[in-house]
């Protein structure tokens, strides 16, 4: 796989991935500071959470206006409709505030939670993540083995399956083969090993 960057935007938060082969670097960026770190993608969970963040800005502004009605109609000498002027620039800050929700995925990982802005962006991350992740764990542990009996050789591929990296196929691909090979080995009694199904 190529590298990669995506970034993302909302107020004054900034995301940035870096994909590259072996590692992801994340970096999260707002008002408060800089978040940053590197990690192999199978040090990433599969787990996904759900996070919505409204503007802390406009719902200050929203709070503020009941203050903001009553200078209004101390200033104004009685003006009801000064007044209500002021009620209506609330609401306005309180519709807005409402409307400006952003929702975020967040992934558990061994250095951090990710956080990931929703939409076509966000989706795009999420796969690059994904996909990273289980072609990792496919290099690191879908092997033939040499001295794994077949039912730890089954177990592994169980716990790939279950960690997204292989599919049902696979796992039923890899064991017929694997299977066959020692049949083979044992039959033609050379001693031959599962590896040279490879």
């Amino acid at each position: 796989m190529s590298d990669l960057e995506i970034k993302q935007a909302w107020g004054s938060k900034r995301i940035r991935c870096r994909f590259s082969d072996e590692t992801l670097e994340y970096t999260n960026a707002d008002s408060s500071g800089v978040h940053r770190f590197t990690l192999p993608y199978t040090a990433i969970s599969r787990d996904r959470d759900l996070l919505a963040v409204r503007s802390a800005l406009l719902r200050a502004a929203a709070l503020a206006s009941p203050m903001l009605a009553y200078l209004l109609l101390i200033f104004s000498n009685g003006s009801g409709t000064t007044m209500l002027k002021g009620l209506g620039i609330g609401l306005a800050f309180f519709v807005a505030y409402l409307l400006s929700t952003a929702s975020y995925t967040v992934i558990p990982s061994e250095k951090g939670k990710i956080f990931i802005l929703k939409g076509k962006k966000g989706d795009q991350i999420l796969s690059e993540i994904g996909g990273r992740r289980a072609a990792q764990l496919r290099r690191q542990y879908d092997f033939v083995p040499e001295s794994e009996s077949l039912d730890q050789y089954r177990k592994r591929l169980e716990w790939l399956r279950s960690e997204g990296a292989l599919t049902d196929d696979d796992v039923m691909e890899r064991l017929e083969a694997y299977e066959g090979a020692v049949l083979r080995s044992s039959g033609d009694g050379a001693g031959r090993s599962p590896n040279s199904l490879n």
